[in-house]
């Protein structure tokens, strides 16, 4: 497994937009530790799901890839669209779920009460991974109804961490911690179900981008 994965990962290089691509996840994984440091409350939803699109980046050179037909003869294929997205998003699930405690630590205006009744904040920024997770499962075969989605839910998401953080008391951190794991976890697992499920299904052109559209035809 690790094997193949060296070896997709310098694929990744021929992918379309590549330096672009790689530019963009730079971007927001700098923009995610600019909240993660800066921020209070709420805003720490915002902080993890950035810092988790610059692991992204590289499911998307993947994905890339795939749309451009890079590696369709290659047994690859099969992994590039599964279980290797599969195992990228979970470690960049647990990546940005980790920083959660960073910021604590050293952006005292994350915190609520004070460190050890942080719980909240932690339960907040797991919440945000989740959703994330569950739009990377289905995004690249259902780019519009995944992204119609993906709005109503963080925004619900959010509204639902607003109330956590600012108008529940507060959780002790170990409580926070194993209940933000668990949900996590619960992300991780239907975002890994999802394309499993939907791996016959056509990738959607809307989620390749105009210009890698127009390089398809």
């Amino acid at each position: 497994m690790m094997t193949e994965m060296k070896k997709c990962l310098k694929l990744c290089k021929y992918a379309h937009q590549f330096k672009i691509t790689i530019a963009a996840g730079l971007f927001f994984f700098v923009l995610g530790w600019i909240f993660l440091f800066t921020a209070d409350g709420i805003n720490v939803c915002l902080a993890v799901t950035y810092l988790m699109l610059g692991p992204f980046i590289v499911i998307q050179l993947m994905y890339n890839m795939l749309y451009g037909g890079i590696v369709a003869s290659s047994p690859l294929h099969k992994s590039m669209d599964g279980s290797f997205p599969n195992m990228l998003g979970i470690v960049s699930s647990l990546f940005a779920y980790g920083m959660t405690y960073v910021g604590l630590l050293v952006n005292p205006d994350l915190q609520t009460g004070s460190l050890r009744e942080s719980g909240n904040v932690v339960i907040a920024a797991g919440i945000a991974i989740a959703v994330v997770k569950v739009f990377d499962g289905m995004a690249y075969k259902f780019f519009v109804i995944s992204t119609i989605l993906f709005f109503f839910t963080f925004s619900t998401a959010m509204v639902v961490c607003t109330i956590l953080i600012e108008r529940t008391e507060t959780i002790d951190l170990l409580t926070g911690s194993i209940v933000g794991l668990i949900i996590v976890a619960i992300g991780d697992a239907v975002s890994c179900l999802l394309r499993s499920v939907l791996y016959k299904c056509p990738l959607s052109p809307f989620a390749g981008g105009n210009s890698l559209r127009k390089a398809m035809k």
